[in-house]
């Protein structure tokens, strides 16, 4: 009596898990993680990341290159242990702004900006996604 219980119990938790789970499915990588930029003056270029609700970008894996590149301000990110990687991560979730400082130059550069993050709720993460920003010659 005590397992066909138990059994009752365990076939009214799958069915009503296993449609919600169903339902969650992963998002192509340009919709989970969506990048524009920006640029506000000669300059600083400004880069938005917008992520999903239940995806996350990792701080240490943001990265930026080219152009002549001084320094990039970030805001600060959340802690948090992250059952993915085992170990507590800094994070961000929502939305991000990256301003990026460089140096003007007269001839026109290429700024890459890029960043790594995982569907928190799923536990996949994705390769990289990156955005590209043309940078004009300064007058």
């Amino acid at each position: 009596m005590r397992v066909l219980r138990l059994a009752r119990s365990i076939a009214l938790f799958a069915a009503l898990v296993g449609p919600a789970h169903a339902q969650q499915q992963l998002l192509p990588p340009e919709q989970a993680f969506r990048i524009q930029s920006r640029q506000i003056d000669p300059s600083t270029v400004v880069f938005n990341f917008a992520m999903q609700p239940g995806y996350v970008l990792y701080h240490d894996r943001f990265k930026f290159s080219g152009a002549d590149i001084e320094r990039v301000e970030m805001p600060t990110p959340e802690s948090r242990f992250d059952r993915v990687l085992g170990k507590t991560v800094l994070f961000y979730v929502g939305q991000v702004n990256a301003k990026v400082l460089i140096r003007q130059s007269s001839s026109p550069a290429t700024l890459v900006a890029s960043a790594q993050g995982c569907a928190q709720d799923i536990g996949v993460c994705y390769p990289p996604v990156s955005a590209v920003h043309r940078v004009p010659a300064a007058r």
